[in-house]
């Protein structure tokens, strides 16, 4: 009985939105759409800064990203403990009442 290929931390990343081009070199998680007046000019503030938005490239920050990530990392951790016979899981302990 073989055991399944878990994936590496790696190819977790993969799956989701990722910033990285194919030559291996990492892009901009977010980028700027900058605000526009009624001609098409950009805006600027009070400093001289044009006026901007920030939009996420990738759903790295959505909290259903992270639990995804979290519970894939806890089932390899897991997955690698078993094999080697290690059982690390918490148990309660009867002093402790929830």
């Amino acid at each position: 009985m073989g055991t399944a290929a878990r994936p590496t931390p790696i190819s977790i990343s993969s799956v989701l939105s990722d910033p990285s081009s194919r030559d291996g070199k990492w892009g901009l998680k977010q980028r700027r759409v900058y605000e526009l007046d009624e001609d098409g000019n950009r805006i600027r503030d009070a400093d001289g800064n044009f006026v901007f938005n920030a939009v996420p490239t990738t759903d790295w920050g959505r909290p259903e990203t992270l639990e995804y990530w979290r519970q894939t990392w806890a089932e390899m951790c897991n997955a690698k403990f078993a094999e080697k016979g290690l059982d690390v899981r918490r148990r309660k302990s009867p002093s402790i009442r929830r």
